[in-house]
């Protein structure tokens, strides 16, 4: 029985230090993506665009669609290459929703991109908020909820 409560204390607390990792890189990147909404804007050209098909992580049946972009850009007269769409950007769920960034940032298309005026090496493609920042937080502040409620009532027991 000992060992149990031990194993159990263990599982919630690497549980409490998953959710507080999920809210801490959801807001961060969600807080990145809204700041890159005021960086410096330069005009780009897409020299890569690909959906890539894969099966995420522990799933057996779902695949996931991944776009790859690469694009160039300038500032001032120094040439960079950028792979960013936003921060976080992991893959889409569907192939349409992967078709749709790609259709609209096609090959060789002219664009509008995203410079970090701090550091010019740092640019992306789309700004702003995208369902990322919500769902990773709120996934975190489940975590949390859920490893305090295991630890409070393990503690609660004795």
């Amino acid at each position: 029985m000992v060992r149990d409560k031990w194993i159990e204390i263990v599982i919630s607390i690497i549980f409490l230090i998953g959710g507080i990792l999920l809210v801490t890189v959801g807001m961060s990147q969600g807080w990145k993506g809204i700041l890159a909404l005021t960086w410096d804007k330069h005009p780009g050209k897409i020299t890569y665009a690909h959906i890539n098909n894969f099966r995420p992580a522990g799933e057996r049946s779902k695949s996931g669609y991944r776009v790859e972009f690469h694009f160039s850009y300038r500032v001032n007269r120094y040439s960079f290459n950028g792979k960013l769409l936003y921060p976080g950007y992991d893959y889409n769920g569907s192939r349409e929703g992967a078709e749709k960034w790609l259709n609209k940032f096609p090959k060789k298309k002219a664009v509008e991109v995203y410079v970090n005026p701090e550091k010019p090496q740092e640019a992306m493609l789309a700004p702003g908020l995208h369902l990322e920042y919500i769902g990773r937080p709120l996934s975190g502040i489940a975590m949390v909820i859920l490893s305090l409620f295991l630890l409070s009532r393990r503690f609660r027991k004795n």
